[in-house]
């Protein structure tokens, strides 16, 4: 079995799907300007409310600052609602109160005013209007909107289809650190048969994406070191990025690592190890670690030779949609 890429396990279109969801939402600890949560607490206390501090305090604070026409307040006020923070997830009450911020100019909730538009989420579901607002907080230097405003033009939603114009927006988000963004530009200069490939500026992205913790990009990065483009082959580099990676979940990257123990490339051969990473993998489905445990236990590689197994494990590899000769004699 060969070396993958991320890419090649489950991708089915050339289609960018948009990451645009409840985990882009920014963080929701953020300052109330002016004042402050103290400042917010005296006020409720002052209207004859009685502060809880075990429960909806801050839901309160950030509702009454609101009502008095607080920008940031209606733009924390409206998180709370989406994500069901201290009160009951309510995405109508939430598009009403980060549309009332985004009105006023506020960067960040005119992105998630795109989200809301994108996923018909409080709001009828309206691409035009999600690219329209992803605009306004792009402009302004959000590299969230920015990057979700390169996916509709990439895909065509809202805006018509425009490659090269996806292209621009992704490397403002990317120049900006944004590592999803990164990570997309460096995949369609690697692989994408839209752009020019420049496997060159494909290791520059991966490998900041990767820096910053980005997993696909780390096992996209021990790819290129491996086969050695952008760069000079370097087993022993990608045997790092693929550790990296496969300590943190990363499924292909557990295979990858697998097979250079198996294999003894860029790491000491030891059938334990490979044996180890291969199952990590399996057990999430990866047919080629099925695959590959098949092999190990019809070779007896690291343990005694038991064809009975090595069938089970070839069956499975099978069934999860690896094509591959069912027959034990093939893995001689």
């Amino acid at each position: 079995m060969a070396i993958l890429d991320p890419a090649q396990r489950g991708r089915k279109t050339r289609r960018i799907d948009p990451v645009i969801e409840t985990s882009h939402l920014p963080g929701s600890a953020l300052p109330l300007e002016p004042g402050g949560t103290a400042s917010m607490v005296t006020k409720i206390s002052e209207i004859g409310l009685s502060p809880d501090p075990n429960k909806n305090l801050r839901a309160r604070a950030y509702r009454l600052a609101a009502e008095q026409g607080i920008v940031e307040a209606q733009y924390n006020l409206g998180k709370l609602y989406y994500h069901g923070d201290e009160i009951s997830r309510d995405y109508v009450e939430a598009a009403k109160w980060i549309q009332l911020a985004a009105e006023k100019q506020h960067t960040k909730a005119q992105y998630v005013l795109g989200i809301l538009y994108y996923n018909g989420q409080g709001l009828a579901k309206d691409f035009k209007k999600a690219a329209a607002t992803f605009r306004l907080a792009a402009e302004k230097g959000n590299a969230r909107a920015q990057y979700s405003l390169g996916i509709l033009c990439y895909n065509g939603e809202g805006v018509p289809k425009n490659i090269p114009l996806a292209v621009r927006w992704f490397e403002q988000s990317a120049q900006l650190a944004f590592p999803e963004a990164q990570y997309r530009l460096a995949q369609m200069y690697y692989e994408d048969p839209s752009i020019q490939r420049d496997v060159v500026l494909s290791l520059r992205w991966f490998r900041q994406a990767a820096r910053q913790g980005h997993l696909d990009s780390m096992c996209y990065l021990g790819v290129l070191y491996y086969e050695g483009e952008g760069t000079q082959k370097n087993l022993e580099a990608a045997a790092t990025w693929f550790h990296r990676a496969a300590e943190k979940g990363h499924v292909v990257a557990q295979y990858n690592l697998g097979r250079l123990y198996h294999e003894g490339e860029g790491v000491a051969l030891n059938f334990q190890e490979a044996l180890r990473w291969y199952k990590q993998a399996a057990d999430h489905g990866s047919a080629e670690a099925q695959y590959a445990i098949a092999v190990m236990h019809f070779r007896g590689q690291g343990m005694t030779a038991n064809p009975a197994t090595a069938h089970q494990w070839l069956h499975l590899a099978s069934q999860n949609g690896l094509v591959c000769d069912t027959d034990l004699a093939s893995l001689a």
